[in-house]
């Protein structure tokens, strides 16, 4: 419970203790250093992938054009995740390693708020960043109209693999 704010969510900064401070610790590493691992790890190996077939059309300015747009959209992605809980991170580890520090209780809710919404920039980036999940996005908030195109989008045409199925399944001529 902070009294200034009247909240109760999150670890108790203010009294000390090896319970308290083994839950501010367990809190950074799942929350901070386990995600932090995940995203490096799972970013690189997209980008190690892509920068592969990219090297395998390098005559095409397209792919070479894509993978740089993938791998500026992975590094706005990683900035916007550190620059979210970083400030809650270092906080808490200098909360949880110096017992001596008076903090305000106002202050010491703004890290918490702030990377808190870190879920709403994942999709903010994309939007801004990658054209197919553009034209995606609008055609799903529009019911399969695009607003900038000429209506109604068609269904795609079966593939031939799904339509020689279909005819196996069901003759094309009567019995």
């Amino acid at each position: 419970f902070v009294p200034g704010l009247r909240t109760s969510c999150g670890p108790n900064w203010y009294t000390g203790g090896s319970n308290n401070n083994s839950y501010i610790l367990a809190l950074f590493v799942t929350c901070f250093v386990m995600p932090l691992s995940l995203i490096l790890f799972s970013y690189t190996n997209l980008l190690m992938t892509l920068r592969w077939a990219a090297a395998q059309q390098q005559e095409s300015d397209t792919t070479q054009q894509a993978e740089r747009e993938v791998t500026r959209m992975v590094v706005v992605m990683v900035l916007a995740f550190l620059i979210c809980w970083l400030p809650y991170a270092t906080f808490a580890m200098v909360v949880a390693t110096n017992k001596d520090i008076v903090i305000q209780p106002a202050l010491a809710s703004l890290p918490s708020y702030f990377s808190k919404t870190a879920t709403v920039y994942n999709p903010i980036i994309y939007v801004f960043m990658n054209k197919q999940f553009q034209g995606c996005l609008l055609k799903m908030v529009c019911c399969g109209h695009h607003p900038l195109g000429t209506g109604k989008t068609a269904p795609a045409a079966p593939s031939p693999q799904a339509e020689g199925l279909r005819n196996k399944a069901t003759p094309s001529h009567p019995v």
